[in-house]
């Protein structure tokens, strides 16, 4: 009996003196919801698309530059589609623990618009390491002005006219 106590005091104290456990390899971050992924005809007043991840953003990682809006417009001929030149949506990103929201600039009309919102593999989470690679083909990328970055998770959606 005398040698089980033993055990369990070594053992116990041995949990306590490990403290939080520290991974050495933490897992990456990921995107657990894209609401406005595939959707037709959102409206475009008000629109501030948002992103939500696996674990609370490391807002040093969060910039203009790795979480951004792009804007193509579309059109309809036979077929509706966009076209091919994309350019960055002026705005604001707005950071609240596992959410990233961007805010487009109040003069910027997004009317008729294919959107793109991406954000690249700098992105970490406080926890995790960061976003892994979505290995977007070079034609893929290239077709949503994403050519220049690596992106890591992205949503496409096109507002109403």
């Amino acid at each position: 009996m005398n040698g089980r106590l033993t055990w369990l005091v070594v053992f116990a104290g041995g949990l306590v003196a490990c403290g939080q456990p520290r991974y050495e390899n933490p897992p990456a971050l990921e995107v657990i919801y894209l609401p406005l992924e595939g959707a037709r005809e959102v409206p475009a007043a008000g629109l501030q698309p948002r992103m939500y991840f696996s674990d609370e953003l490391d807002e040093t990682t969060v910039s203009e530059k790795t979480v951004f809006l792009k804007q193509s417009l579309w059109s309809c001929a036979e077929q509706c589609s966009c076209s091919t030149n994309w350019a960055a949506v002026l705005g604001t990103l707005l950071i609240k623990n596992n959410c990233v929201t961007f805010v487009p600039d109040s003069q910027v009309d997004l009317t008729k618009s294919c959107l793109v919102m991406a954000a690249t593999t700098s992105v970490k989470g406080k926890n995790t390491a960061p976003l892994a690679s979505l290995d977007l083909p070079e034609e893929l990328s290239r077709a949503y002005g994403l050519e220049a970055v690596d992106v890591g998770a992205w949503q496409r959606f096109w507002t109403a006219q």
